[in-house]
């Protein structure tokens, strides 16, 4: 090991001005992961093409929020890092756990396509089921990730594991497998690293940019201190009193706000379903895209190459956004709604009964097909019992997901829904 990890380094961040330098600083974070791995693990390919794919997807260009490796996947995942090594610190894990909690940060992002969670609609758009990017995300990219980065790890993991052996250690931690379970539940949503960075991340690059809200960011480090209080805190402790977790209190209100207002929002939800139907024409069915080699850039150059998806992407940017079908063709949309439900199927079947009913009402309504999307995402749907449940258990990462499962009651309905062109 190279050292005792400084993580005192961001502790004393609180005020508005410190909150800020963690957004906009990634060598406090890179200054710490390094004094526990070398630095030419971060600089593996897998981890620099995240300083070309921007954090908020799509939001970037709505909001014109500028792409700079500050808001990049890569700034994310230094910081994910950097908040799991506090976790793993304060909850005691010995050296090697630390080790495995750091590299498994830093592998999560790596299965992310361009535009990150904007594009995942593009799978369920031609397969009628949800796939994201840590289903993607499959053992032979840790395998290589090791392979070319093993001879750089620190002695305590190459004396106990073979190359083999430790990428599946860490992609078994990644999954929730495996001996290190203790570790895993750091990743468990809702205080997960990822999710503590991630919210007040965007909280923090979409300030200012949505003149009707107000998005005040938190200290993910003082949320962490105070998730760390619930884990270890007993039945009878005053520390696991609501009035305790004031931070958290804000931070889940944060959350359900930016979901409600900005990610699922019609703006949001009709500038995925244009970009997704811009990649499906540069990327048909059996073509799929090559999700974990491409970033922004070469993914907006592919755009360019096929007129239709052409004229999608400059739309997006124009913000002259498709409308929904119900809105403007509500006379026509109920019969059409009706017979395509009945015929959805996952997978090819419900690639070409989207095709054929997009066919179908673009004929009745007289422009291209390219530009009728029947687009399928997961509405979001909040539980205001989330919090006094979490607040109820001695042990959050131990006990809150064994009777509820937040994931499939939060994104528990697949809606569909078409755009198409608005009438200028």
């Amino acid at each position: 090991m190279k050292g005792v990890p400084n993580i005192n380094l961001m502790k004393s961040i609180s005020s508005r001005q410190q909150r800020e330098t963690y957004f906009d600083m990634n060598n406090p974070f890179i200054d710490v992961i390094t004094e526990l791995i070398d630095r030419r693990v971060l600089e593996h390919p897998f981890i620099e093409r995240l300083k070309n794919i921007s954090f908020l997807g799509i939001l970037h260009d709505l909001y014109r929020i500028k792409r700079q490796i500050q808001t990049s996947r890569y700034a994310h995942t230094l910081a994910v890092a950097y908040l799991t090594l506090s976790y793993s610190s304060e909850l005691r894990h010995n050296e090697l756990e630390k080790l495995i909690a750091v590299l498994t940060a830093l592998l999560h992002d790596i299965g992310h396509g361009p535009f990150s969670h904007s594009v995942e609609a593009y799978l369920t758009m031609w397969q009628g089921f949800k796939e994201n990017h840590e289903q993607k995300l499959l053992p032979n990219k840790f395998q290589s990730f090791i392979d070319s980065s093993y001879k750089f790890l620190p002695s305590v993991l190459i004396s106990r594991y073979s190359s083999k052996d430790l990428a599946g250690v860490l992609y078994d931690t990644f999954r929730g497998n495996g001996p290190f379970m203790n570790i895993h539940k750091i990743f468990r949503y809702p205080i997960a690293p990822d999710n503590l960075d991630g919210i007040n991340r965007a909280a923090y690059y979409l300030k200012g940019s949505i003149k009707s809200e107000n998005y005040e960011s938190l200290n993910p480090i003082d949320l962490v201190h105070e998730s760390c209080r619930i884990i270890t805190a007993s039945n009878d402790s005053t520390e696991n009193d609501k009035s305790s977790h004031t931070g958290l209190d804000a931070f889940y209100q944060l959350e359900r706000k930016l979901y409600e207002n900005v990610f699922y929002s019609p703006t949001t939800i009709a500038a995925e379903a244009m970009l997704c139907r811009s990649i499906e024409l540069v990327y048909p069915y059996g073509k799929s895209m090559p999700y974990q080699d491409l970033d922004d850039q070469a993914l907006i150059q592919k755009l360019q190459t096929n007129k239709n998806s052409s004229i999608l992407w400059k739309r997006i940017l124009a913000r002259d956004l498709f409308m929904s079908f119900h809105t403007s063709h509500a006379d026509k949309s109920s019969s059409v709604l009706i017979e395509y439900a009945l015929a959805q199927r996952p997978g090819r079947t419900f690639y070409r009964t989207k095709k054929y009913f997009e066919s179908k009402l673009a004929n009745e309504l007289q422009i291209d097909p390219d530009f009728v999307i029947f687009h399928s995402y997961y509405q979001y749907s909040w539980h205001s019992d989330i919090q006094t449940y979490l607040y109820s258990q001695p042990s959050l990462f131990e006990n809150a997901f064994r009777s509820k499962d937040y994931e499939s009651q939060s994104f528990r309905n697949l809606k569909t829904i078409i755009f198409i062109p608005p009438v200028h």
